[in-house]
């Protein structure tokens, strides 16, 4: 009983999980040789049962922080209008992927933000984007203007750097230039009046 005891406050100093072998190897004795004496046995069963709970308890606890954590780094993401994946989240908690993989809880987690918030943050990138794309167009409309350059697709590419098939995959920004075309195009047809006057 008494080497058992101290068997048991050994490896729970260790703070690893322990076993009924592992015990037994401390011990110095085999199990069949543990089961003749079974109120040794039954201390030995029950401290392993107590380790196993503590063990399950501390991995819990890992976990909630770790998700706590990485709720923490998602707002941040959020905040800075970052992609939220595995990579961006562990360098921000400063834990690398493979130690979050052990903790498959705070994977699935992570995994499921990222699934839903996904989608909402490409689409904010883009909307982003394209009131980006929609203040450029208009100031490089003014610079032609200024400029005396008649407006067309051609000096818009040259003034802003971006191709026209870019700037038309955005719908306001094609709006805008559908719009501009349609004053230009109004435009020549009221100075082809006054001339025919």
């Amino acid at each position: 009983m008494e080497k058992a005891k101290a068997a048991i406050q050994q490896l729970g100093t260790q703070g690893h999980p322990y076993s009924m072998e592992a015990v037994c190897h401390e011990i110095g004795c085999s199990r069949d040789c543990l089961a003749t004496y079974p109120k040794v046995e039954d201390l030995v069963k029950q401290s392993i049962e107590v380790n196993h709970t503590l063990r399950l308890r501390q991995m819990f606890q890992n976990e909630a922080d770790e998700i706590d954590q990485i709720k923490s780094a998602i707002q941040q993401l959020e905040a800075q209008g970052q992609p939220i994946t595995l990579r961006t989240v562990s360098k921000i908690i400063g834990k690398s992927r493979r130690v979050l993989y052990y903790h498959p809880n705070v994977v699935a987690f992570l995994k499921n933000e990222a699934k839903e918030r996904g989608p909402e943050f490409r689409m904010r990138k883009r909307q982003m984007r394209e009131e980006a794309l929609v203040e450029i167009v208009c100031e490089a409309r003014e610079q032609l203007q200024i400029l005396g350059i008649p407006f067309s697709g051609r000096a818009l590419v040259e003034q802003v750097r971006i191709s026209y098939a870019t700037l038309l995959r955005y719908p306001r920004v094609r709006e805008m230039l559908n719009q501009f075309r349609h004053e230009i195009s109004q435009m020549g047809k009221h100075e082809m009046k006054n001339k025919s006057i």
